[in-house]
């Protein structure tokens, strides 16, 4: 599969540590489109502010009650808005250096309730896909805003109606199998699990190091996309 339309971004090592990046794969975002998708924001995710410090808030035990420091990964930095985008830069990543796909080959199909699918559209938007967001009916958010912002198309799947697992399987039954789709599957899909294993979970191991005995005695999380189960 043709590579020459291919826009490439961020390894995970490069995710876990962004000092990695050659600093002219830095450059090159179009004057007056700060505000628009873009290339070079592909290597914004990571869990790092500006510095390369880890953006963590720490609950002190005088807070919470708790003799342990609670620290909270803050993931509203990265592109799009939410961390959701890196599962889903990873499984679309992982399937262009197989040769798997390639922008213009398949249109991008992500089943999701919001940021996931936001993620998804700032994807294809940057790397050069169409792309279809299925969603569960309701009534028009925000979120579906900023989906079309970014170019993609919302699909309304009926009779998934706040049921993630009945949205998965409409949208496979739909789209799974048809050659000019691909979808991402984020509860199938390992690189939805790498990602959180390397970059999330090597940034966790990172913030924790600068408090307390460094020790992590728990992990919590939300099950959301899966990837941090």
């Amino acid at each position: 599969m043709s590579q020459r339309n291919m826009v490439w971004g961020p390894t995970y090592a490069e995710m876990l540590d962004p000092s990695l990046v050659p600093p002219t794969l830095l450059q090159g975002r179009p004057e007056g489109r700060e505000h628009e998708p873009s290339a070079v924001d592909l290597f914004r995710i990571n869990w790092r502010d500006e510095l390369g410090r880890i953006r963590v808030a720490r609950l002190p035990p005088e807070l919470t009650g708790v003799e342990a420091n609670i620290l909270v990964l803050i993931g509203k930095h990265f592109p799009s808005g939410s961390h959701k985008i890196g599962p889903a830069y990873a499984m679309l990543m992982e399937a262009e250096v197989a040769g798997e796909i390639s922008p213009g080959s398949v249109t991008l199909v992500a089943p999701s309730t919001g940021n996931f699918g936001i993620g998804a559209a700032y994807l294809a938007h940057a790397k050069g896909y169409d792309a279809i967001v299925a969603m569960p009916e309701g009534p028009a958010t925000e979120r579906q805003e900023r989906i079309r912002r970014y170019g993609a198309r919302i699909e309304i799947m009926p009779g998934a109606e706040g049921d993630l697992r009945e949205l998965l399987q409409r949208t496979h039954e739909r789209y799974a199998g048809d050659p000019r789709y691909r979808v991402l599957a984020q509860f199938e899909a390992m690189a939805n699990y790498r990602f959180h294993r390397f970059v999330t979970g090597g940034s966790i191991l990172e913030a924790a190091s600068g408090f307390g005995d460094a020790r992590v005695a728990a992990f919590v999380a939300a099950p959301g996309s899966a990837g941090t189960l």
